[in-house]
């Protein structure tokens, strides 16, 4: 079991729109607000060592806010909490309220009023801004595990915060609660983008969620196919043994792309959305620009899903076509089609939505009027390749997706 939402940060400042710099300068004496400055989000799987060549702008995001700023604390309980959001999945909305305009602090408290523990890992540099040092420090198993992950990557990128589900990897400290490790000097956007994970894994684990059996289930079924497919037995004894596992494997599929790829899209459009409705304040304003690049990043993983079964979906339609005809068989299998087109389906209209919304965002902007909203997404749109920063929640989803596709390549061997 590998954890759930690691985010990483790669930091690297190219493709700043020059009225947006001139802006900032002129606005902002006391020092540079973070539009292009750090993202929260993306892919990748990392692991090589490298060095962060310009951390400046990650120390900025860090004292762009102090630890207790924020507005008075409040208790949001409402009589219908669950809400679905993107995709159809279910989180607490009050949970979110109650950290929508906390400080750094008071977010911590809250979290840990909701089943998960909030651990503090080391800095990235001693210039940031000591934010998290309050948080409580990570016992022995937890250390371990963040010391597995905190490795730098190719694109120079460092993890900055970590959620582990509670239960998972036989870790006393995950027994009865969740845990989220943030770095020192993280900022509050990536706190609250793992406390949303474990929003809605909290919520996905009440309606029997359980990662270790579904990723067993995937390796069984792939064993299944395999020897099925790769025998001697005659095609029409292959379709009629191997179409239901498929079916069975296709529900995998729709897991994997619902807890990873779609879980990533629906934490950051999600929190882009509070933030555009003024109910998400005191967070950096890059980490809002970048979330609309990696959303649109993010669709990847879930053609790669697809992509992967594709072949297999042609292979088992052969098997199921003789001279004169098809096994009934043959139409059971359009399920990839059709879950397939219903998924891409649905991330195009969430996309066209999005880019759409950030394109009049930045067509009404006047530099009197600019707000952070205005500059984040008109930077988003003019630069939305600048920063490349994996979550690792999305670099856990692409080490499973790798699994998946390897599963199916060794079955078309």
């Amino acid at each position: 079991m590998r954890p759930h939402g690691t985010l990483k940060i790669q930091t690297r400042l190219s493709g700043v729109p020059s009225v947006i710099r001139e802006f900032m300068s002129s606005h902002f004496a006391g020092g540079l607000p973070l539009i292009l400055a750090i993202s929260l989000s993306g892919c990748g799987t990392g692991g090589n060592e490298s060095v962060v060549h310009d951390p400046l702008e990650y120390i900025k995001a860090s004292c762009e806010y102090s630890v207790d700023e924020g507005d008075v604390y409040a208790t949001v309980r409402s009589s219908s909490p669950i809400v679905t959001g993107y995709f159809g999945k279910t989180y607490n909305k009050d949970w979110l309220a109650n950290v929508g305009h906390s400080s750094m602090r008071d977010t911590v408290d809250t979290i840990q009023d909701t089943g998960a523990t909030v651990y503090y890992s080391n800095l990235i540099s001693e210039k940031s801004c000591k934010n998290f040092g309050f948080a409580t420090p990570m016992p022995q198993d937890i250390s371990a595990e963040w010391k597995r992950v905190d490795v730098r990557g190719p694109k120079d990128e460092f993890v900055a915060g970590l959620y582990l589900i509670r239960g998972t990897r036989g870790m006393d400290a995950l027994k009865a609660k969740g845990a989220i490790i943030i770095r020192e000097d993280a900022n509050r956007w990536t706190l609250v983008h793992e406390f949303m994970h474990h929003n809605f894994k909290t919520q996905a684990l009440t309606k029997g969620y359980d990662d270790d059996l579904i990723q067993a289930r995937r390796a069984a079924l792939s064993d299944q196919l395999d020897g099925i497919i790769n025998s001697g037995m005659s095609n029409q004894d292959k379709v009629k043994k191997a179409t239901p596992l498929f079916l069975d494997f296709l529900d995998i599929a729709d897991v994997l792309v619902i807890q990873y790829a779609f879980e990533e899209i629906a934490v950051e459009a999600t929190l882009q959305d509070k933030y555009d409705s003024g109910d998400l304040t005191f967070v950096p304003a890059g980490s809002y620009g970048n979330a609309t690049w990696y959303i649109n990043h993010s669709k990847e993983n879930a053609q790669r899903i697809y992509g992967s079964l594709d072949d297999l979906y042609r292979k088992l339609r052969e098997l199921a076509t003789f001279s004169g005809g098809r096994y009934k068989e043959f139409f059971q299998l359009d399920k990839h089609k059709e879950m397939k087109e219903k998924r891409l389906g649905q991330l195009d209209d969430m996309l066209a939505e999005r880019q759409s919304k950030a394109f009049r965002a930045s067509k009404v902007v006047t530099l009197g009027s600019y707000n952070r909203t205005d500059m984040a997404t008109d930077a988003a749109s003019a630069a939305s390749n600048f920063l490349v920063s994996p979550c690792g929640h999305a670099a856990r989803g692409d080490l499973e997706i790798s699994a998946f596709a390897e599963s199916v390549r060794k079955i078309l061997r």
